[in-house]
């Protein structure tokens, strides 16, 4: 619980407004969101809140999560999904049905902004999803992918869990 509370006061500071004048010479950005990105944003601190304490009422160990890559993850998974699917995913995030667009708007415009909000703080983000090779990826999907998060979509034999594991 000690760790939730130290990620919880973290992001509360965060989340305070801070002025966006130069610190120490280090200019800050505002991200720039339409109004239903900024929605976007919202549901998504539900969401890593609600990930995180999952993640820490079943932790045994001390861990390192990123709620803002599975938000990504599941992104990228959304727009391989249909019907029933595609709704769940879009519960768990807290976004409308059928949003699958907007999603990828709002995370291809994240990956874009969050690198450069300021100048003393380096991000970076690496996505892919792998599939086994007994799913063929549609070439479309993995253009979206690449598209929206910058990540590759590919297949793998998994029945070879070494070479698996080293990619």
């Amino acid at each position: 619980m000690k760790r939730i509370a130290l990620i919880l006061a973290i992001l509360a500071i965060a989340a305070c407004d801070i002025s966006l004048e130069t610190d120490m010479g280090n200019p800050r950005k505002p991200l720039e969101l339409t109004t239903k990105q900024e929605s976007y944003v919202a549901v998504g601190n539900s969401f890593a809140f609600h990930y995180l304490e999952s993640i820490e009422a079943a932790a045994t160990k001390d861990y390192v999560v990123s709620p803002l890559s599975m938000q990504f993850l599941l992104g990228m998974i959304l727009d391989g999904a249909r019907g029933k699917t595609a709704d769940e995913i879009c519960a768990t995030l807290g976004f409308g049905k059928d949003e699958t667009a907007e999603v990828n708007e709002y995370c291809r415009n994240m990956l874009a902004q969050l690198p450069k909000l300021d100048a003393m703080t380096s991000l970076m983000l690496a996505n892919a999803i792998f599939v086994d090779d007994g799913y063929k990826l549609n070439d479309s999907y993995m253009e979206t992918v690449r598209r929206y998060y910058g990540a590759t979509a590919s297949n793998l034999d998994f029945s070879d869990t070494k070479a698996s594991a080293d990619v």
